[in-house]
């Protein structure tokens, strides 16, 4: 869903994890959400970060921002929590669908059951996708474990990296990862969308989306 909005949708990513092959800002610190606008933002088990790390006034700042203030900011949430119940009742209450997903026993196919609103139920079925996980799966690091600092500076990095090197980390400059870091999303959307009209072209049968 990232990829597609990025790639098709021409939106712009924030995430709070590392993306490969997708151009993104990386948002480090729980203030930083805040300043987010116009574009997708991706959140791995934010919830848990905020029950364990802010306080109940941050807590209910935080989530009176999904609840008031997303869609006057022209922000999408997608975001990752492995109990539903974990979520707080008034933000399932305004979730526009719930995507429980489900690996085969080789992890080379994903079935995601698709429900409207925040209560995954029979009666709230509405489709099932299946998705190859080999491209996803280049995309993010399942090991990575997210961290969140409380607060830190206002502004955030802007990534492109196209592959991750498992021997020198989730984000490394050097030539032979090929991470960069840009001043202004244009130049980072241009060299990525640059990266994928080759791949394309040496690989017309390529499908990601």
């Amino acid at each position: 869903m990232t990829f597609k909005n990025w790639y098709t949708r021409k939106r712009v990513i924030f995430s709070n994890i590392h993306l490969y092959q997708i151009p993104y800002y990386y948002v480090k610190g729980v203030n930083q959400i805040d300043i987010a606008r116009k574009g997708v933002l991706l959140l791995d088990e934010m919830w848990a970060i905020c029950d364990s790390r802010m306080s109940i006034t941050k807590r209910n700042r935080f989530t009176s921002n999904i609840l008031l203030r997303s869609r006057k900011r022209g922000l999408i949430y997608l975001f990752s929590a492995q109990v539903m119940n974990s979520l707080d009742s008034r933000i399932r209450r305004v979730i526009d669908f719930t995507c429980v997903p489900t690996l085969n026993r080789t992890e080379t196919v994903i079935k995601a059951n698709i429900f409207r609103t925040g209560y995954p139920k029979p009666g709230s079925y509405l489709n099932t996708l299946y998705f190859n996980t080999h491209e996803i799966f280049n995309m993010y690091s399942t090991n990575e474990e997210v961290d969140m600092e409380d607060s830190v500076e206002d502004d955030m990095e802007i990534r492109f990296q196209e592959n991750f090197n498992e021997e020198h980390g989730h984000f490394c400059t050097c030539n032979n990862c090929k991470g960069q870091v840009f001043d202004t999303w244009e130049k980072a959307d241009e060299v990525a969308e640059n990266y994928w009209k080759e791949r394309f072209e040496r690989r017309p049968d390529l499908k990601v989306i």
